[in-house]
């Protein structure tokens, strides 16, 4: 029986993401055993098998310049740590054992920490890495997915798209050299590039910065799970296969939320009552990064629900936020901390959201034309809402700038040309759907297990 572990980011997007290939495989006879990196909740929800290790290597996040300016001259001064180096030496050494113990036939690896790829093959395992955005690489006529450019076919566009490569690209090296000057080069990624060239991998010569996020390292073949439909029409990529969205819309199960009942509840009374939208709005379950951008943007909603009587909003603010920043909330609006997202859409005219890929790919597959408000200018957020303008799924405004009076006009728009819209999303609903029950996944993981295996042999 082939064994794969899964080692991701302990982010619910990126778990989530993962659940309907992995039961996939499972039903393929493959087993599946995840890295338990902060995912001990949710492994056990699902009763999916895991395992321990410590060895663990953050992504290298590289910082904007005042962030990363501020690191350089705080640290310069100090003595390199090369007990950091040492640790991870030894930490390798205890990984090399641990991998060789469980002895799996492949690693599916979060992209976002591509990284780790490096140290998988030092211990001579296959890696294969998992993207859960929409392909972070250079393409032409194609703005970075951190850009929220809607590109056209002209040529105007196409300079446009390439000057933001420019720039990305220049920054991106901006960064990694301010990351390695502030911590002497004792940076995990300068560790990783001397720990590689010991075992003669040439890492700093895979590595590629022309990428919308991170750091990216060349010869590692990716799963993209996000849906090649949603994305802007672009050549294949070698070893770069689309497989999403593989989404498993009914993983919510049963849910024991006696509050989610009565909301459901009060949905249905809206709807004998009134004529007007059910409007759900959510920024992510990361949002507590940007909480100040947070509060203002819930606000000026009050006073959009305000403006909107006829409408009910329903709003999920996130677990460390305070809903009672938000008083007096008008009567036509429920806050909550948390919702199942997947399910309340079903009972939803239009999400209001930060423009997550998984978010955006649930209010596909339920038939939900989307308002995208991106949170964070380093994520794939505004990409995500450029590609929802791109396809006519919905619209897009800027969360730092747009006044409730600008957000209930792209509403209002959103709401007169409602049948438009719907008409858009349920047509990528259906290319969705024919993707998503797929056996492609299965088959493309099962040929480089093979591949390796007789390479190995």
């Amino acid at each position: 029986m082939p064994k794969i572990l899964i080692d991701l980011l302990p982010a619910m997007g990126h778990f989530n993401s993962s659940l309907k290939l992995v039961r996939m495989l499972q039903s393929a006879g493959h087993q599946i055993i995840y890295l338990n990196q902060g995912l001990k909740a949710e492994l056990a929800k699902y009763g999916l098998a895991s395992c321990e290790t410590g060895f663990d290597i953050a992504p290298v996040l590289l910082k904007k310049g005042e962030a990363g300016i501020r690191m350089t001259f705080k640290n310069y001064f100090r003595p390199a740590n090369q007990q950091r180096v040492i640790k991870i030496q030894e930490d390798l050494k205890e990984f090399k054992k641990f991998l060789k113990q469980l002895a799996p036939d492949l690693v599916l690896l979060d992209e976002q920490n591509m990284l780790k790829a490096i140290f998988y093959e030092i211990c001579k395992v296959p890696v294969v890495c998992l993207q859960s955005k929409p392909d972070p690489c250079k393409f032409s006529n194609i703005p970075p997915f951190t850009s929220s450019f809607v590109p056209s076919p002209v040529l105007a566009s196409s300079i446009y798209c390439e000057l933001l490569w420019i720039i990305k690209t220049l920054r991106n090296h901006y960064r990694l050299k301010l990351l390695q000057l502030s911590s002497r080069r004792t940076d995990i990624y300068s560790i990783a590039c001397q720990i590689a060239n010991q075992n003669g991998i040439d890492l700093k010569g895979r590595t590629t910065l022309r990428r919308g996020f991170g750091i990216g390292i060349d010869g590692i073949p990716r799963l993209v799970l996000s849906p090649a439909a949603f994305d802007f029409p672009h050549p294949d990529r070698e070893a770069t296969w689309y497989i999403g969205p593989l989404i498993d819309i009914n993983r919510e199960q049963v849910i024991k939320m006696p509050r989610y009942k009565v909301l459901l509840s009060r949905i249905s009374g809206f709807k004998k009552q009134k004529s007007g939208f059910v409007i759900y709005c959510s920024l992510g379950s990361q949002n507590k990064l940007y909480m100040k951008k947070v509060k203002k943007f819930f606000k000026r909603l009050m006073e959009v629900a305000r403006q909107n009587q006829n409408d009910l909003f329903i709003t999920s603010v996130g677990e460390e936020f305070d809903v009672g920043q938000l008083y007096p909330i008008p009567d036509n609006l429920y806050a909550y901390r948390y919702l199942p997202q997947i399910d309340l859409l079903r009972h939803c005219d239009i999400m209001i959201t930060h423009g997550g890929a998984n978010s955006i790919t649930e209010c596909i597959f339920r038939g939900v034309p989307v308002l995208n408000y991106p949170l964070s200018p380093d994520w794939d957020q505004p990409g995500c809402a450029a590609r929802v303008v791109y396809h006519k799924l919905g619209l897009k405004g800027n969360i730092s700038r747009d006044s409730a009076e600008t957000i209930a006009g792209k509403l209002s728009l959103l709401k007169s040309n409602y049948n438009f819209y719907k008409k858009n999303v349920l047509l990528m609903k259906k290319r969705f759907k024919e993707k998503n029950n797929s056996k492609e996944a299965l088959e493309i993981i099962e040929s480089i297990i093979k591949q390796n295996y007789y390479h190995n042999g």
